[in-house]
């Protein structure tokens, strides 16, 4: 094996796609994308771990070494580590996965070590920091109860590595005009017939839409060289068409050459299959000579006939590497996470980065022909819906279809500020809103309704790939496939807080009331808090709300206190109204109570009468100058007319006054009451 040359690596590649320094194994060679197998040299298997397959990796036998120069160029290692399925569920399998600086002495620590890993130990994902490694060592040790069955996978095993760039010479740079996966993976999808006739459905009758063209995109980034492309070899089943003429020059400065590669196999499996092929960009580049863009083309004889596309095949096709949990994907619509899958069940969603807006594509529609789909966003407690997407109705049997213009890829961007669910034609991201009645009947226990699932693009925080089924079809999870970026699962709202009973009230305000009140259910008389608010103008609002108030029970609540709230500055007649050209720093109202000096229980008492969705009045609440509650949102916490206690404890007075203060961050102030007792 010839000697590696650290300087030639670039990029992200595969460790199976170079060479190592030195390497042993205690079961006969270390195989390159293949599993272990045997004593023989290429005697293993497709690599697989649980139920996932791997077309890049190595299989290993413990104990194992492998020794990579990697010249100080790389970032970042890369692999999912497990037991190889060949072993699948054997007791004696168990190893260790250990990283190693090969700079330092033996004995070091490992920069990366796993837990004792067994034939039924899910894949696990490793990502390690070698920033300035010039040596990687990767050992797999028997986990010190012998190598029996040790059959270890390191599967899709890759480093990041930081393309050199030689001053002044030629640079190549590609970019893949669909946007995903990568610039420098190309994936299509084509039907051998694409003519639809449904004679049942006339309007359904036409031509399906494919994606068997992208456009490559290739452009010289140096500023004194031109970029000389002198070769295209493509693997058979896909072509440039119209070939360009060789050798193709990209001056300095100038316009970026455009290679439409098309996918269209003169020959194909009667069964579904996804084909893999390369182009290869041969060029004056010094650093990468040889560019290698990775073919993925997914092809079907005919438009649905029980033959769309797995779910396995479409995320295959894009080379993403979570997996889907072992057996089928079929769960019949159960809420319920497989053992070693990566799927993050979460019914709602907010930005990850708040400052960005939320990004939709759709990746793959396999549904009824000629019927378009449409991708909408919710408010959390909402039954408003908005629109995000829409697919074009001819690409209903097609990876990549386009939007509703029939020109441009199906993408959306939206910018919620609150928690949000998502709605994919129909089918929504919180079960619970979704159609059980076909689930139980096709045999789903309770809960049901998971009709919508999620999983997350490992190397891409906050991108998840969302997949959706019809209720009560067939659960295959392919007839709408999104990709979906900065978002992450929604933080649930604390829950409410165990309110201490007051025993002897000192005071109790009507907070917003211009009178006293009697709650019937109690007999407390609660005071109007007339003089003791500042400044003097903060209207009373909230008498338009006439929907019985409720406890967070959901039993209704009749105490007049929640009728009304202490607001805003402005005018109290001939109608409420708030002065909207004040500051929002401006927006604070400040209640000042005389009582005796002691220490204090304190109820805040609130319910929201106007905004059904969080996020769209928030305050800071201060107590005796010490802050008791930030960001406070009531909607977030109870709902619409909803009743929500905040109780405080140990409230001392020493000046014969308790100044509680409200900040509205956003929109304006609410209070409903305040009792003070011990």
């Amino acid at each position: 094996m010839a000697t590696p040359d650290p300087s030639a690596i670039s990029g992200t590649p595969f460790l199976s796609d170079l060479n190592w320094i030195s390497a042993n194994n205690s079961l006969g060679p270390i195989e390159k994308d293949k599993s272990n197998g045997n004593q023989a040299e290429g005697d293993g298997r497709t690599l697989t771990i649980g139920s996932q397959t791997f077309t890049k990796g190595l299989g290993v036998y413990a104990n194992s070494e492998m020794v990579y120069a990697l010249g100080g160029k790389c970032t970042r290692f890369q692999a999912i580590v497990g037991i190889d399925a060949e072993v699948k569920n054997n007791a004696q399998s168990s190893v260790i996965f250990q990283v190693f600086n090969g700079d330092q002495p033996v004995g070091a620590a490992p920069l990366f070590a796993s837990p004792v890993m067994k034939s039924t130990t899910p894949g696990l994902s490793v990502d390690v920091d070698i920033t300035g490694v010039k040596t990687l060592r990767l050992v797999v040790t028997d986990a010190g109860d012998g190598s029996n069955f040790d059959h270890a996978d390191w599967a899709n095993a890759k480093v990041v590595c930081v393309p050199e760039i030689v001053p002044g010479a030629p640079q190549i740079l590609a970019e893949n005009l669909d946007g995903f996966p990568t610039n420098t993976r190309l994936v299509f999808s084509n039907l051998g017939s694409r003519f639809v006739n449904r004679g049942d459905v006339p309007q359904l009758t036409g031509i399906n839409g494919v994606h068997d063209t992208v456009i490559l995109r290739l452009k010289n980034a140096s500023s004194n060289a031109p970029l000389i492309i002198t070769a295209l070899p493509i693997t058979p089943g896909w072509v440039i068409d119209p070939p360009p003429a060789l050798p193709i020059t990209v001056a300095p400065g100038a316009d970026p050459v455009e290679l439409p590669v098309k996918f269209n196999l003169p020959v194909a499996s009667r069964n579904t299959t996804v084909y893999k092929g390369t182009l290869t960009v041969t060029s004056n580049d010094p650093v990468t000579p040889n560019l290698k863009i990775d073919l993925s083309g997914l092809w079907q004889r005919e438009a649905e006939k029980g033959i769309e596309p797995t779910a396995d095949q479409i995320r295959d096709a894009f080379g993403l590497d979570f997996t889907f949990g072992p057996g089928n994907i079929n769960q019949k619509g159960a809420v319920v996470k497989q053992p070693a899958s990566d799927e993050v069940i979460s019914a709602y969603w907010q930005r990850l980065d708040p400052s960005q807006p939320v990004v939709a594509r759709q990746i793959a529609a396999y549904h009824t022909q000629n019927s378009p789909s449409t991708l909408r966003w919710f408010k959390k407690g909402s039954g408003d819906n908005f629109v995000v997407l829409q697919q074009f109705p001819a690409d209903s049997q097609t990876l990549f279809p386009r939007g509703a213009d029939g020109k441009s890829l199906a993408i959306g961007s939206i910018n919620p500020t609150t928690a949000f669910g998502w709605n994919a034609d129909g089918e929504k991201s919180d079960p619970a809103l979704n159609r059980h009645q076909e689930d139980t009947a096709n045999g789903c226990t309770e809960p049901c309704g998971q009709h919508v699932r999620f999983f997350p693009l490992k190397d891409v925080p906050g991108s998840y790939y969302m997949i959706m089924d019809y209720a009560g079809f067939n659960y295959d999870y392919n007839d709408n496939v999104y990709i979906l970026s900065n978002i992450t699962p929604a933080v649930a709202p604390p829950p409410p807080p165990v309110v201490t009973p007051i025993v002897t009230n000192v005071a109790l305000f009507n907070a917003g009331g211009t009178a006293d009140v009697t709650d019937p259910a109690t007999g407390l008389v609660w005071k109007a808090d007339t003089s003791l608010y500042a400044p003097g103008n903060v209207v009373s609002d909230g008498g338009y709300y006439t929907n019985p108030i409720l406890n967070a029970d959901g039993s209704p609540n009749t105490n007049p206190i929640y009728r009304t709230y202490r607001s805003c500055t402005g005018q109290q007649t001939p109608k409420v109204s708030c002065d909207e050209s004040v500051p929002q720093a401006n927006r604070v109202v400040t209640f000042n109570i005389p009582v005796a000096n002691g220490t204090y229980k304190v109820n805040l008492h609130f319910a929201e009468l106007f905004f059904k969705d969080a996020g769209q009045r928030i305050m800071n609440i201060t107590v005796q100058g010490k802050p008791v509650a930030t960001g406070f949102d009531i909607a977030e916490r109870a709902g619409l007319g909803k009743v929500y206690i905040l109780p405080l404890t140990d409230v001392a007075v020493t000046n014969g006054q308790m100044t509680l203060s409200f900040a509205a961050t956003k929109n304006f102030v609410s209070i409903s009451g305040i009792q003070i007792g011990n």
